[in-house]
């Protein structure tokens, strides 16, 4: 059913119509689904710096750019709520001076090793994966900008 509404002078009208739709023409959240020619957009939160430390949250925010990193930081346990293989990224340029990065527990080099500090005025990123039974946000992956 939709309802369109038209109004003419001094009179408004409310006018139906059926459309000939099937369970199959909407998405639902307990059955899954492929969706064809979609993008799902990046939720990306900048700063320019932390001051010594930062607690991302991956609930919020896909990937964090940092931009001008002025100290050395320390990235703490992220606050989220964790999916098995569950992907972040994090993207960090320091100011002009190498920063040391530190991590909390639950990262964890895995397929990459994580950076212990950025590389002087090039842009880095650090690809982390949820691992559940581990409790671990595992490095796959890293690059620094050429």
């Amino acid at each position: 059913f939709k309802f369109m509404i038209f109004q003419t002078p001094a009179i408004w009208t409310i006018s139906t119509y059926n459309a000939a739709l099937s369970d199959a023409d909407f998405a639902t959240l307990a059955n899954p689904e492929t969706f064809t020619n979609k993008r799902i957009n990046t939720r990306i939160v900048s700063a320019a710096n932390y001051t010594t430390s930062v607690t991302m949250d991956f609930d919020l925010y896909d990937e964090y750019d940092i931009t001008a990193q002025a100290w050395a930081l320390l990235f703490n346990n992220p606050s989220w709520t964790a999916v098995n293989g569950q992907k972040r990224m994090i993207r960090i340029k320091d100011n002009g001076t190498s920063r040391a990065l530190t991590y909390w527990s639950q990262f964890a080099s895995w397929a990459a090793t994580l950076p212990t500090a950025t590389t002087i005025s090039k842009k880095l990123w650090i690809w982390v994966e949820w691992d559940s039974t581990d409790s671990k946000w595992y490095c796959i992956a890293t690059g620094v900008q050429p």
